[in-house]
């Protein structure tokens, strides 16, 4: 069965015709092609409006909504690290703080302050009873987590350290 178009006037086959339940035939009044060069031209036209509002409202607001953005992300970085503390190690953001405060800020091992780092101290803890231990550095926390906690190795470095440094290098 064939119906005309309402746009080209040709006709064409129902099935050229997409669906659509509100006709009575249940097909559209526009050929498939008619359809699909309407349905472009209205993307396109309201896409560069969008576009223009967008870049309008957004030159109006941008400093606002960088605010509220950095504000949102600190807010779940803080809520994310507190899960994190939570989960892996047992403690809170305020058991954490605690230590920090403890520690003065600064690594349990050299001693470097919070300030001269670019990450938060890591939380240190053995591996085999869960228990923390301190708050280090990310270079301490290497030491010791490559080591593996063993003083055997701790003690062969610190060993190594000591023939070497006295030994003079060509």
């Amino acid at each position: 069965m064939e119906k005309p178009c309402v746009k080209c006037g040709h006709s064409f086959l129902v099935e050229e015709f997409y669906v659509d339940r509100t006709h009575k035939d249940g097909r559209s009044n526009e050929c498939n092609e008619c359809w699909s060069k309407r349905n472009a031209e209205n993307h396109r036209r309201n896409k560069s409006k969008n576009n223009a509002r967008c870049r309008t409202y957004y030159g109006e607001n941008r400093e606002h909504l960088i605010d509220g953005a950095r504000d949102r992300n600190m807010k779940n970085k803080d809520r994310i690290r507190a899960q994190r503390l939570k989960r892996d190690y047992g403690i809170t953001k305020n058991d954490y703080d605690r230590m920090l405060k403890e520690q003065k800020e600064c690594c349990a091992i050299c001693g470097r302050h919070q300030s001269e780092l670019r990450r938060s101290l890591s939380v240190d803890h053995n591996h085999e009873t869960g228990k923390v231990r301190g708050l280090l550095c990310g270079l301490c926390n290497l030491i010791l987590g490559n080591a593996k906690d063993s003083r055997t190795i701790l003690e062969s470095a610190i060993i190594y350290l000591e023939e070497r440094n006295a030994c003079h290098t060509p």
